[in-house]
């Protein structure tokens, strides 16, 4: 149809020049040539809206309705307004435009109560952490114990010749001492990466990394690499005990001092805010609490 108005179009400006003589013939020519271009200018308006009617017609009330509740569920809040306002414009009087007030009203107490937690974070600052001797990270469970400070690190004890191994601190200094019992169903696993940091004002500043040692050996031979020993290997086991030790100087162990580690593997910068700790960190131990 288009190109057939196209034609006519092409048709009428062709008579109009082959009829130059004719004043009046030219005019009326003319004037069919701007019918027929709104004609097309009208049709093609009707085709851009027909076209915009099916791809709101492919995404229907119900799919929009499911999609704005995913959208909350993962915290995206503003696309989700976006959607409603999407599926109160296209489907005004359907069954799912009825949900929409509550669900406005659902996202905006759930906005508020994350900002009333920034809130509460930011004004207790540090003091909001709290101990997780206890804790999880991506399969893998942690059990912390035997925080204490010492000169004397050791490791690696054997039972069957009652020996270890041990490492000391440097003068005017001290090794923060702690266990680690990991446990997981994975059987490829290593412990995590550990860290103290101590408060320096609003931030904190990363101090050292703890060493990591295995905790014991089932025998000296297995130690020293004559046999193997299934006790380390998660492919064998579901936990494993290991022991850290981090070495501080004797003034920055009077300190608050934070033991730390990654979510999920994270890198960690040298120093952190308070949120970026909430986000990034699980905070294993809190030494000297009161201080802060």
């Amino acid at each position: 149809m288009k190109h057939f108005i196209y034609l006519l179009i092409a048709f009428a400006s062709v008579a109009m020049v082959s009829c130059g003589g004719s004043e009046g013939t030219n005019n009326e020519l003319q004037a069919k040539v701007d019918s027929l271009t709104n004609v097309i200018s009208t049709q093609q308006a009707s085709i851009s809206a027909m076209r915009d009617s099916i791809a709101i017609l492919q995404f229907p009330a119900d799919q929009r309705l499911a999609k704005i509740k995913q959208l909350i569920a993962e915290e995206s809040f503003d696309n989700a307004k976006k959607e409603i306002s999407a599926l109160l414009s296209y489907f005004p009087n359907s069954q799912e435009a009825v949900q929409c007030p509550n669900l406005t009203e659902s996202i905006n107490t759930k906005i508020a109560a994350i900002e009333a937690e920034k809130e509460r974070i930011k004004a207790q600052g540090f003091k909001v952490f709290r101990d997780n001797l206890s804790c999880s990270d991506n399969e893998e469970n942690y059990s912390f114990s035997g925080f204490t400070f010492g000169r004397t690190f050791s490791f690696d004890n054997c039972n069957d010749v009652n020996e270890y191994s041990y490492r000391t601190a440097d003068k005017d200094n001290t090794y923060l001492l702690f266990s680690l019992r990991m446990s997981t169903k994975k059987k490829y696993a290593s412990p995590p990466s550990i860290y103290i940091y101590e408060v320096s004002g609003d931030k904190l500043k990363r101090l050292t990394h703890c060493m990591e040692e295995y905790a014991s050996w089932t025998s000296y031979g297995a130690k020293i690499g004559n046999y193997s020993d299934d006790s380390h290997d998660f492919s064998k086991v579901n936990s494993v005990n290991y022991k850290f030790a981090g070495e501080i100087s004797q003034s920055d162990a009077k300190r608050p001092l934070f033991v730390i580690f990654s979510k999920n593997g994270r890198s960690l910068k040298d120093e952190m805010s308070v949120d970026e700790v909430h986000a990034d960190c699980i905070v294993i131990k809190v030494i000297n609490r009161n201080a802060i």
